[in-house]
This record gives structure tokens, sequence and C-alpha cells, in this order.
């Protein structure tokens, strides 16, 4: 309730001429309610992190960073751009442009056989809390299929049991296989492998004339007992079991995947053999704002915001390539990373 609404309600109960008698029982009940709302605490919310990419030039590097190198900067069929020096995607007319190139130089001018794909992760990693809503405007700009334009939550990694890794997410995935429909996903301590892998998947079509080459509106609010995913201001779908719970960044990502993900593969686009062949295609990211729901539930920021962590752990950890120490079970891990800190999930 606002302030001046608050004002008038006591102004209105405290005048000399007020008579309980003179109301009517349904304005008393009102009255009640208005009552209990002005002695509770205001929940509110609370801007975490936007970026409406205007003007021109490199993306925001205070607010995104790019994978590390190593085996994360590998997805599918799909290398990441990771070289901090020269990857980092443009802004452009108001949008920042992932791309994804068909053909990799393998550094003599041969072809990696692979996809060259982008990634950007947000610096700040964050828990669940009284709620968190991510809210998303982007589009696939003139694909072929078998292209991912990635919008998700995943988890800094850790071990449970000890020698397992496994990772919370939570997925808008644009597929071009089908320009009509929105893939939904989501894992809590899914593993990389084995049968819950794939997670739980939904693909769903928004109707209206929906198409993932136009921008649209993509929203996902992370509650503590909920998941509720959001297409133009649509409820699509709603999951209360199950749900994810770890810390979590945000990220944005363009790839080509592998037959694992059947949904999503496309035979028929494969790595070029040399840059002559090369193809290029872009997923366009207009706006991203992320918000701290119910704040005065908990505080909903980790400590470590920058991700970098360069102690003697961490040392040890990359010295033995960057694997995860397994005696530390229950610790938190960054994503594509060295050991970072051990922190609260709420």
């Amino acid at each position: 309730m606002s302030n001046t609404m608050k004002q008038v309600v006591l102004l209105f109960l405290f005048s000399p001429d007020f008579s309980m008698t003179m109301v009517n029982p349904r304005v008393l009940v009102l009255i009640s309610f208005l009552l209990l709302t002005l002695a509770s605490p205001s929940a509110y919310s609370q801007l975490l992190v936007e970026d409406e990419f205007s003007g021109s030039g490199l993306v925001n590097q205070e607010i995104w960073r790019l994978p590390f190198g190593g085996d994360g900067a590998f997805l599918g069929r799909t290398e990441l751009r990771h070289d901090r020096a020269n990857d980092y995607p443009s802004v452009v007319n108001g949008a920042v442009r992932m791309q994804l190139d068909t053909f990799r130089d393998d550094g003599t001018g041969q072809s990696t056989g692979l996809f060259f794909g982008s990634e950007l992760q947000t610096k700040r990693n964050f828990v669940v809390a009284g709620g968190l809503s991510l809210d998303v405007r982007c589009r696939l700009v003139n694909p072929v299929g078998g292209l991912v334009g990635g919008v998700f939550l995943f988890d800094v990694q850790r071990n449970n049991p000890a020698g397992v890794l496994v990772r919370d997410e939570i997925d808008f995935e644009l597929i071009s296989n089908d320009p009509n429909e929105i893939f939904t996903n989501f894992w809590n301590e899914g593993t990389f492998f084995g049968a819950d892998a794939s997670g739980t998947p939904a693909s769903i079509s928004p109707g209206g004339g929906f198409d993932l080459t136009e921008f649209q509106d993509y929203r996902i609010d992370w509650l503590p007992d909920r998941i509720d995913w959001f297409v133009n201001e649509q409820l699509v779908r709603s999951q209360t079991s199950g749900v994810a719970d770890d810390p979590m960044n945000f990220r944005l990502n363009l790839w080509a995947p592998d037959a694992f993900f059947s949904n999503a593969f496309n035979g028929n686009l494969q790595p070029a053999g040399n840059a002559g062949q090369n193809e290029n295609f872009e997923f366009e990211v207009d706006r991203v704002a992320i918000t701290q729901i119910n704040t005065d539930r908990s505080p909903n920021l980790l400590v470590n915001s920058s991700f970098e962590d360069s102690s003697a752990e961490a040392i040890v950890n990359l010295n033995n390539g960057g694997n995860v120490d397994t005696s530390a079970t229950g610790n938190w891990f960054t994503f594509n990373n060295v050991f970072s800190s051990t922190v609260s999930a709420n």
C-alpha cells in the first residue's frame, strides 16, 4: 500500500465525524484488511542487475564475463568464445549480438570440426531467498535448424556425493528447429550423465503468432517453492516439485548441440571445412533485468560477487588440471573455474 493511501485510511478512521454504525459491513472487512496491511512490514522488490545494451561497443564487462577456458568452454558440438582480449560480443543498435560461426580455425588454418559459439555469464551469483525474477527480451536472427539460444540460470557446481558433479539449472531455450515453440527445462541436483541428465523438459507453443525470430519477452520467476515461466507476460509453465535451490548465475549463449539434445539437434547443420565455407548466425538480446523479490525475507546475493579467486587453494586445484577437490564435498565451486569460496545458500 502506498503511503498516500495509508494516510487517507488513517484520516478517515480518526475523523470526528466517523462512526462504525455509519459503515457498510463489507467496508468494515476492507478496513480490517487495510489495518492489517498497515501493521505488517511490507515486502518489496529490488533491481539487482539491469542491462539495456544501449549505445555501441563491447558489452559491459562490469556485469558480464566470458567462460573460462578448458572443458567448460565446450558445449555440444560447440567451442564457446573465451578469449577475454578478443571475444567479448558487441552491442549494436541497442542489442548485444551473440555470434556462432560454422568454421573454427585450429590455429593452422584448418577446421577443428567444431562450431564457434558465444556465451556471457553474470559476474554476480544469486540465491533464491524470497524469490528472484529474471526478465529477458531476445530473438534468433535468420537461423537455420540446429541452433540454440540459451536464456538460463546455472549453478556453481559441487560434488554430491563425493566424485559426482551435480548442478541446478532453470532454462528458456530458443530452439531453431521449431521457431513457433519455446523450450523450458530445469534441474535440481542433476547429474551430467545418466537417467536425470536430460532434466525435466517441456516444449511449449505460446500461440498468438509466436515466433522465435521476433523479439519476445521471457521471464522466469524463481521462488523457494515454485518456478514459473512466462512468455510475453503469459504464464506458460509452473513447477512446484524438485525446485532448484542452489546458488546460480545468469547466462546467455548461442550454440549447436549434438544428438544427445535430440529436440535441438539437426544433422543438416555441420561445421565448415574451411574459412571460405563459414556461415555466421546471431542471437540478439535487447534487455536483461534481474530483480530480487520479497527482500524482507533474507539477503539474495553471495559474498563473492566477482567469481575470481587467486587463493592458494585455487592455485592448487588449477595445478591439478582444474579438477574439483573431492575431499571438499559440500563446498560451492564456480562453474568452469577452480575453487572459489564456501558460502551459504541462504
